[in-house]
């Protein structure tokens, strides 16, 4: 899984009904600067149709810890 998750490629969004890119940079970004999308409190996800946790943490593994830091 992780490895169709990578964040310079748009390929994987083929498959899928929503762009996995835009909401792993946002719940990135939001992780960053510590506010409400905190990646271990899966609040968020009440009032949306799929889980930005699993996307999220997908994409984080896939890209490791150099996407994470450009999102700071």
């Amino acid at each position: 899984v992780s490895q169709t998750f990578m964040m310079g490629e748009e390929d994987y969004v083929d498959d899928l009904p929503f762009d996995t890119r835009s909401i792993a940079n946002m719940v990135a970004y939001e992780e960053a600067i510590n506010t409400t999308y905190l990646m271990d409190d899966e609040d968020y996800v009440n009032d949306i149709p799929f889980d930005t946790f699993e996307i999220a943490q997908g994409a984080v593994k896939a890209t490791g810890r150099n996407q994470y830091a450009s999102a700071k």
